[in-house]
């Protein structure tokens, strides 16, 4: 089967996005925020498209703790709802992609401007595709540097 993008009909987007964060300590911050987004399609004919690669709801919350001057533990969670994607033998549409990752980032300010940081992606190592057969990296690991003037 062969598939083609044509630009025909219309769409209406309708989103909400929100955000928020305290300070709880002197050593602690925390926060997140919120993403809704509604899609609707109209194709003349009565073919039945659906809006895929987009999830419904995406939600991000994270802390910062200085446990000691210029040390900073950064964990975060990150979970968005799942989405439609076009299935593998281009026939149809399933729901994929829903996801829930837990990533953590340590870093260190030196003096000067410059901060080194040590962090993960995906600790927890969840298996997980945002488009259908192509999974997305496992646990992964990275180390930074930031010069700031």
């Amino acid at each position: 089967m062969v598939t083609q993008f044509q630009n025909v009909g219309n769409g209406a987007y309708l989103g909400l996005e929100g955000s928020l964060s305290a300070r709880l300590s002197s050593q602690i911050t925390a926060g997140g925020n919120f993403t809704w987004i509604a899609q609707r399609f109209h194709v003349p004919g009565g073919t039945v498209y659906k809006p895929t690669d987009t999830p419904t709801d995406k939600v991000v919350l994270y802390a910062d703790w200085t446990p000691i001057e210029r040390l900073h533990v950064q964990p975060d969670l990150e979970i968005a709802s799942d989405r439609w994607e076009v299935n593998a033998a281009s026939t149809g549409y399933q729901r994929d992609g829903a996801f829930r990752l837990l990533n953590a980032r340590v870093a260190y300010d030196f003096p000067q401007g410059v901060e080194l940081a040590l962090g993960a992606r995906n600790l927890l190592d969840q298996n997980y595709q945002l488009a259908v057969g192509y999974p997305e990296p496992g646990r992964s690991v990275f180390l930074s540097a930031r010069y700031k003037y």
